[in-house]
C-alpha cells in the first residue's frame, strides 16, 4: 500500500517486516495507519491518539529487519486530507494519490537493532545518537506546484542536515517513488543546509568512501577524485556561480571526508531541470549538472 512511502520518505529503509499485533485499545484512525503501514512494532509502552487532523504516537518500534530496527521516541502526522476518515489506506498502488500536505515531526529517533545478542543490543543502543526528523510538503494538484517546505533531521550537539525544495510540472503521483526517473515534474529551487557539517560526514562519508574500488590506496584515489571535482568547479561558468561561492564549494571539496563548519547551498534553475536529469553516473556528472542551475555557495568555518 503506497502511503508507507510518506514516512518512508523520513526513515529510509528497506524492506518492510509485520507488525506485532499489539496495538492498544481502543482503536482508531491512527492505529489503523499504525498497523497498515506493516513496519510499525508496538509495545506495551506504545500509545496512539488521533488528535486534530493527525496523529501522535509514543514509545514504538520501526521494524524493518534485525539490523534495520530503530525505536521512536515520539511522533505527530498531521494531514488534513490523510485523517480526514476517507482516505483508502489500502487504495492501489496505480490509484494512489498524494495528500495535499503531510507535516511529520519525529523526536528521539534512535537505532535499536536486534543482534540475537542482548547486552550487544543494549551496547549498540546506549551508542547511538537520538535523531529528530522534521518532514513537511505541500502539493498543488491543479498548477503541478509540489513544495519541500522542509526535510530535517537534527543530531548531536543540535547539529543540522536540512532540505528545501520546489518542483514544478507535479501534476500527478508517480506509481514508485522509488525510481527518479518515474517522478513527473521538474526542479525549480533548491536549498540545502549543514550546521555543524560533522554530522553530515558521519552520515555519508562512509557509504561513499565504500563505494571507491578496492583496489587502490583509497587515499590516493579521494585525492584524484578532488582534483578532477575542484577542477570541474573552477570551469562552471561565471554566469551561474560567483568566485566566493566556487571557493567555498572547492573548501568542501577539499575537506572530504571530514567536512566542517556550516555550508548552505541554494539552486536555482531557469528553465527547471527535470527530476530524470538528477540520476548520475558519479560526483563529476554532478558538477557538471551544477552549470544547468544558478548557484549560491556559503561556507561559515567552525570558531
Amino acid at each position: 500500500m503506497r502511503i508507507l512511502l510518506l514516512p518512508a520518505l523520513v526513515i529510509l529503509a528497506a524492506s518492510p517486516v509485520l507488525a506485532q499485533e499489539t496495538f492498544p485499545e481502543p482503536q482508531g484512525i491512527c492505529v489503523d495507519l499504525a498497523k497498515s503501514l506493516g513496519f510499525v512494532d508496538a509495545t506495551k509502552d506504545s500509545t496512539f491518539e488521533d488528535v486534530p487532523d493527525g496523529c501522535h504516537a509514543t514509545n514504538f518500534f520501526v521494524n524493518f529487519g534485525p539490523y534495520t530496527r530503530y525505536s521512536v521516541a515520539d511522533i505527530v502526522i498531521r494531514s488534513p486530507d490523510l485523517f480526514s476518515g476517507k482516505f483508502d489506506f489500502d487504495v492501489e498502488p496505480e490509484d494512489f494519490e498524494l495528500p495535499a500536505a503531510v507535516e511529520i515531526t519525529l523526536t528521539g529517533f534512535t537505532f535499536a537493532p536486534e543482534t540475537g545478542s542482548a547486552l550487544n543490543d543494549y551496547i549498540i543502543e546506549i551508542q547511538s545518537e537520538p535523531m529528530d526528523i522534521h518532514f513537511d510538503y505541500s502539493w498543488d494538484k491543479s498548477t503541478g506546484t509540489f513544495n519541500l517546505n522542509d526535510l530535517s533531521v537534527r543530531g548531536f550537539n543540535d547539529s543540522l542536515i536540512a532540505l528545501a525544495a520546489k518542483a514544478s510540472g507535479f501534476d500527478k503521483t508517480p506509481t514508485d517513488f522509488d525510481r527518479v526517473d518515474d517522478l513527473p515534474g521538474a526542479i525549480e529551487d533548491l536549498t540545502f543546509t549543514l550546521q555543524d557539517a560533522r554530522f553530515f560526514s558521519v552520515m555519508t562519508s562512509p557509504g561513499v568512501i565504500a563505494s571507491l574500488p578496492s583496489d587502490g590506496d583509497p587515499r590516493a584515489i579521494v585525492a584524484s577524485y578532488q582534483q578532477a571535482a575542484v577542477a570541474v568547479v573552477t570551469g562552471l561558468p561565471d554566469s551561474t556561480i560567483s568566485d566566493d561561492s566556487k571557493a567555498a564549494l572547492t573548501t568542501l571539496i577539499n575537506s572530504f571526508p571530514r567536512l566542517r563548519g556550516d555550508y548552505r547551498f541554494h539552486l536555482e534553475a531557469n528553465p527547471a531541470v527535470p527530476f530524470h536529469k538528477l540520476l548520475l553516473d558519479d560526483l563529476s556528472d554532478g558538477l557538471k549538472l551544477l552549470s544547468s542551475f544558478k548557484l549560491d555557495v556559503t561556507h561559515q568555518p567552525t570558531d
